[in-house]
Order: C-alpha cells, then sequence, then structure tokens
C-alpha cells in the first residue's frame, strides 16, 4: 500500500485583481484550445499488464515490476518474479520504460473564454500526463458542466475536482463583483449560509482568500476578520469539506493555519519561512502548494515563456500561442497588476522557502494556478515540477508530491498511488524522471481509470 510517512525529509488593458482571479480573461482567449475530438483507447481486455517496467508506486521505486489492471482498478504491483498474472492477460511490454501514478495539478484554472474552451483545455492536459486537476476557482454552473464532461466515457479527460467560488471578505481579497466565482462572507452566521450552499452544489473543497495584496501595485485591501475564518473551517468541516486558503505572505498564511485550513494554495512569498511557521506546519500537517509559476512569470513574463517553449521540444504547444502569452498585450496586462522588479524579488522567498517546508510533516502538492498569465497549458505543469527541483526538492519530493502528496492533500485516497484497489491513473515513459524531471516532457501513454491512451493519439484529436 502506499502510504504518506512523516518526512523532513497593443492596446494595454489594466486588468488589475479581477484579472488576476479571473485567469486573465479574453488574454488567455488567444492561446486557448479548440474544442476536442474522440481519442479511442487502446482496446485491451478487462486484465492486462505492464510487464517489466521500472515502477513508482508513489513511495519507492520498484525495478524490473509489474502493474496489473483489472477494470478501473490496480489488480496488482510487485517484482515480476512475484506477479502471478490472471490467465488471459493483455501483456504490455515494460522493459526499459517507466511507469508513475498520473499527475495531479492540484491548483488550476483551465484558461478560456467558455466553459467549452475550458473543457476543451481539460481534456488537453490529459496529453501532458494529467489524471486529476483541481480548480480552486470556479462558477457553480462551470464546476457542474467540467465535472460531467469530465465523467463522460466518451470524452477523454483528467478528473476533474473544484471549490466552485472563492470566498472572500468585504474590502478584501475576492470583493471584486464577481458574484458567479466570488461570494463576499460578511461574518461568521454567513459563512455556515455560505458553505452550506456550496457543499449542496457538490462542491469538492472550500477556498477561501485572505489577501493584502501586498505584491500588487494597488493599495493594500482589507484581511478576512480571523471569527470568519475560523467559522468557514467549522462549516466546512461540519459538511466533510476541506478549506484552503489563498494566503501568499508568512503572516496570513500562519492565521489561516492556526484557523484550520487544511492547506495553502500558493507558497510564501514575503518573506522567509521562520521556526515557527515551519513548527505549524509541523503541527498541523497542512498542504503546500507553492505554485512557483505563476509568479516567475509575474517577474519575467518573456523569460518564463521563453523557458517553457525551450522545455516543449517536442513543439507540443503551437509557435504561435507562446508568442501570444508573451506578446505586447500580455506583457502590458503583467504590468499593470504588478511590478516585475518586485515581484522577482518575492519569486527569489518563494524559491528558498521550498526547501525547509519540504523537510517539515507538511503535505508538499503541486499546481501552477495554470489559466494565468503566461501559462502554456500541459507545459507549465512540468515545468513548475522542474523548478521546484531547482528550489531544492529530490526528484523523490517532486514526483510524490505530483502524485500522491496531490491525492492526500484533495482527501481521494483512491488516486496518487499505484496499489492494489486504487483507480488505475498512471503514466508510461521511455525516459528516467527521477534522473531528470524535464523527461516527463516524453510521456508517451497514459491511462485514467483503467483506459490506456497514447498521448500522440489524444493530440491529435484536439
Amino acid at each position: 500500500m502506499c502510504h504518506l510517512h512523516a518526512a523532513r525529509p497593443s492596446t494595454a488593458r489594466t486588468l488589475g485583481r479581477r484579472a488576476v482571479l479571473a485567469g486573465a480573461g479574453g488574454l488567455l482567449a488567444a492561446g486557448a484550445l479548440t474544442p476536442v475530438a474522440t481519442a479511442a483507447p487502446r482496446v485491451l481486455s478487462r486484465t492486462w499488464a505492464v510487464v517489466g517496467a521500472t515502477v513508482f508506486d508513489g513511495v519507492r521505486q520498484l525495478s524490473d515490476a509489474t502493474v496489473v489492471i483489472r477494470g478501473d482498478r490496480v489488480l496488482r504491483v510487485g517484482r515480476r518474479s512475484q506477479v502471478t498474472l490472471p490467465p488471459g492477460t493483455d501483456v504490455i511490454d515494460g522493459r526499459g520504460r517507466f511507469v508513475l501514478p498520473g499527475l495531479i495539478d492540484a491548483h488550476q484554472h483551465l484558461g478560456g473564454a467558455t466553459v467549452a474552451e475550458r473543457a476543451a483545455n481539460l481534456s488537453s492536459l490529459l496529453g501532458f500526463g494529467y489524471t486529476t486537476v483541481f480548480d480552486p476557482f470556479t462558477s457553480l454552473a462551470d464546476l457542474a458542466v467540467l465535472k460531467a464532461h469530465s465523467a463522460a466515457p466518451d470524452a477523454p479527460s483528467p478528473r476533474y475536482l473544484g471549490t466552485g467560488p472563492m470566498l472572500g471578505s468585504p474590502g478584501g481579497w475576492g470583493d471584486f463583483n464577481m458574484p458567479e466565482t466570488t461570494v463576499v462572507v460578511t461574518g461568521p452566521d454567513h459563512a455556515f449560509e455560505v458553505v452550506d450552499r456550496l457543499a449542496d452544489a457538490g462542491v469538492d473543497a472550500i477556498k477561501a482568500a485572505n489577501d493584502d495584496w501586498f505584491w500588487g501595485r494597488s493599495p493594500l485591501l482589507k484581511t478576512m476578520p480571523v471569527d470568519t475564518q475560523a467559522a468557514i473551517v467549522a462549516a466546512a468541516r461540519r459538511r466533510g469539506l476541506k478549506v484552503f486558503f489563498h494566503a501568499p505572505s508568512r503572516r496570513l498564511a500562519a492565521q489561516a493555519l492556526e484557523a484550520g485550513a487544511a492547506g495553502l494554495l500558493h507558497g510564501v512569498l514575503d518573506e522567509p519561512v521562520d521556526q515557527d511557521f515551519l513548527r505549524l506546519l509541523d503541527r498541523t500537517g497542512a498542504s503546500y502548494v507553492s505554485t512557483m509559476m505563476i509568479f516567475e512569470v509575474f517577474g519575467d513574463l518573456v523569460g518564463t515563456v521563453g523557458r517553457q517553449q525551450a522545455y516543449d521540444r517536442r513543439g507540443l504547444v503551437p509557435a504561435a500561442t507562446y508568442d501570444a502569452l508573451r506578446g505586447p498585450d500580455a506583457i502590458a496586462a503583467v504590468e499593470s497588476t504588478v511590478d516585475p522588479a518586485v515581484m522577482r524579488s518575492h519569486v527569489a522567498v518563494l524559491r528558498a522557502n521550498a526547501a525547509p517546508v519540504s523537510g517539515t510533516r507538511a503535505n508538499v502538492a503541486f499546481g501552477t494556478d495554470g489559466g494565468s498569465f503566461g501559462e502554456a497549458l500541459g507545459i507549465a505543469g512540468h515545468v513548475e515540477l522542474v523548478l521546484n527541483g531547482e528550489a531544492g526538492l529530490s526528484p523523490l519530493q517532486v514526483l510524490r508530491g505530483a502524485t500522491l502528496g496531490a491525492a492526500r492533500m484533495l482527501g481521494r485516497h483512491d488516486l496518487g498511488c499505484l496499489a492494489p484497489g486504487k483507480l488505475a491513473d498512471l503514466v508510461i515513459l521511455p525516459v528516467d524522471p527521477f534522473a531528470d524531471l524535464a523527461n516527463l516532457h516524453f510521456i508517451d501513454q497514459v491511462v485514467r481509470g483503467g483506459r490506456l491512451f497514447n498521448t500522440t493519439d489524444l493530440r491529435a484529436a484536439r
């Protein structure tokens, strides 16, 4: 079984805060993907196996190993010499290949100007090895559409989980007159009412925001009162839901964790994490998602887009998309929202905080804040993992965080690892991601719920 053990291990448009929340709206339309056609999975018997591969199960690597799948579940995992194949098993030769659980993006907004474009973008992520996506900011209407899309058997897609609207506070982050995607919580009593409504609508978790926007160009915002934060957490726990906070400053992140937040959707940007903060993470075991990519974009849009294009050695994203992502309108939009020079200093802090956090009992997971400025869908997620490796995390920490850690964050104990009874979500590639995290670019097969797809077929169907 897979268990995470405690490890110490050019017309410029002024978009501002609302655009940061909305994923830059029309700016992303130029880079949005067209609706996808259906890509058929490879036809296999109900029971099939990858035999002789190097397998990372979410915790450890096994050489010369076998993964047996029956229906949508993992049946057996182990050394080839120790695994007996059931009669009639279809066999895929895994010699010289590497298998790991499907990737999970724990902070992804998909972009697109319409829900149809967002659904197409969601489907496209399967071709990059993402088998689950968590979207902590969307309307309830879009949430329902995207959940249905991801569950449809004729639409190959990652699993889709989401929070629906984000909860903000008067005069604070989220009080931006966006009624479909944000709710201004006026106090503790209102918090219970709002959370109940979201729970009844079928959200998978709750997102709340406590951010004075110290990193933006506008005047500071009001922060969420502590009693409101605590009420949101209490209301969510009553309904069996976790609460994740947008709180990228050390003080406000600590405040959210003390209120009972299950995790932080951004890393700490403003100052180095101190021993008090690290002890708080140790005590709570809360999830921590750095989202380096979005802040790298804010600090150096052109350079970060260029880095994604350089990573994309197979040309999986059209050159025109990269050109649009770093074009004059994009540059103007970013510079109207933040001061890039100031952001670069915050990015240095964010990077420096990653390794100390990973040495606590915090549950490290990964997400891109994708669907925002300057991110090439799919490619950005891989570069996010590379950036965290450069920040001092080991390949094991990164790959575990992108699989088992993210599943643990989302409370999905049926995902994120390869063990008997777990959902059969996995990726297969011809090169070792432990030797170089950038090798994730070469994922060529992906399995979602026991259905095997070639990534070339998925991309051809776009």
